[in-house]
């Protein structure tokens, strides 16, 4: 080759679709130092779904607790669940004082953190936290200033519209007389990225003190969705056209159901029924098959061992191959998920190692999460980084 002959270079539409895109997160985010473009691309929204439809590996984020002297802490681990459906290395991700209940909620790759405040009305309003755990960036929703003269209890709720690309929060507010009797209910949305809360005034048909209780949302085709027990109904709220609507459960399904809950399972709503459990070792799922014309169809998933003592695994989802990730609601002696092939109907069972062994196993909690390079806006966390002053403001 001669020397004088310029080397060949790759097209810059090829390098910045059909290769950084297919690159892990951490890749990318060591990339941003290479050029301004290169940084200002990994933040763009159209890059991000670029990156997030070639990618699909599945974290299992571990929640437990630890005591170390005269300190407790609760512990966030990531383990990555990789192509061959094994499990890779575990990786904390933060801590926070353990005298403090929080709530959890994952969304495209994204989590919601905020204070519990366990139904009771008071006075004085916690942040929401929108955290990446891929790319440890970290996003404070601020509190709503001109409430905090009233007596009410608010619960958060996070969802996606696919339309705008646009996440936003949720919150129900139920506002309380003297005697702490409920008196009306107030809906407000935060966009992220916006900077303020906005007040809005669907028709609420239930109480959210049920949906508190009983349910946690699910984000599906646009809508929150959360299981109305008392009315035999799934109640939707449009993050779009913020707005809220019901359809009937499945006929079949117990108005009052053992394990009750959404899921989404192969890109599908669905429905777990566990009132079998305990005496047939069987789970009932119920899947969505027409999202407009509301098609159900039964499954039946029959646990080969006893359920209970398996640590009740219930369903989290499907994983990329398809198969149906199982994580335990209740600590045995040693940590595992399940994973279940629901065309061979057949179980395997994967142990999780290498977790510190200062984290108490009777309190580990196991939910789920995808990897996703979106960029929030706020700032990047240490790893293992034990949260400090904003520990005081959750």
């Amino acid at each position: 080759m001669d020397r004088n002959e310029e080397k060949a270079e790759l097209p810059g539409d090829i390098i910045y679709t059909h290769i950084l895109p297919r690159l892990p997160v951490r890749s990318l985010m060591r990339f941003r130092c290479v050029s301004k473009y290169w940084n200002q691309l990994t933040y763009d929204p159209s890059f991000a779904r670029l990156h997030k439809s070639l990618h699909c590996p599945t974290h299992l984020l571990i929640t437990s607790w630890s005591v170390v002297g005269d300190e407790s802490r609760i512990h966030f681990v990531s383990v990555p669940v990789r192509k061959d459906a094994k499990l890779g290395t575990p990786v904390h991700l933060l801590s926070l004082p353990i005298d403090k209940h929080y709530v959890l909620q994952s969304l495209n790759g994204l989590l919601c953190i905020h204070r519990s405040n366990m139904m009771y009305p008071y006075h004085g309003d916690k942040p929401v936290f929108i955290f990446n755990p891929s790319t440890r960036e970290i996003a404070t929703v601020p509190v709503d200033d001109t409430l905090k003269t009233r007596s009410s209890h608010v619960s958060y709720y996070f969802g996606f519209c696919q339309l705008t690309n646009e996440h936003k929060v949720l919150g129900l507010r139920r506002f309380f007389n003297m005697d702490f009797e409920p008196i009306s209910i107030e809906c407000e949305v935060y966009t992220i990225g916006s900077g303020s809360w906005r007040r809005i005034k669907p028709a609420v048909p239930f109480d959210p003190a049920e949906l508190t209780y009983y349910t946690d949302p699910v984000c599906f085709n646009g809508a929150l969705h959360w299981i109305c027990q008392s009315q035999k109904s799934i109640v939707a709220f449009d993050v779009g056209g913020e707005c809220f609507r019901e359809f009937q459960m499945p006929e079949g399904f117990p108005s009052r159901s053992f394990l009750g809950y959404l899921l989404i399972v192969g890109g599908r709503l669905a429905m777990v029924n566990g009132k079998h459990l305990f005496d047939e070792s069987t789970m009932e799922l119920w899947v969505l098959d027409d999202y407009q014309k509301h098609v159900w169809v039964k499954d039946c998933i029959k646990f080969p061992f006893d359920w209970t003592e398996s640590g009740r695994p219930i369903p989290a989802g499907t994983i990329h191959n398809g198969e149906l990730l199982l994580l335990p609601i209740l600590s045995v002696s040693s940590m595992s998920v399940l994973f279940y092939d629901m065309k061979r109907r057949s179980f395997r069972r994967v142990e999780v190692s290498g977790l510190p062994e200062h984290f108490l196993p009777i309190s580990q909690r196991i939910t789920s999460y995808e990897e996703s390079i979106m960029a929030l806006g706020g700032r990047i966390l240490g790893q293992g980084v034990e949260m400090g002053g904003l520990c005081d403001k959750i």
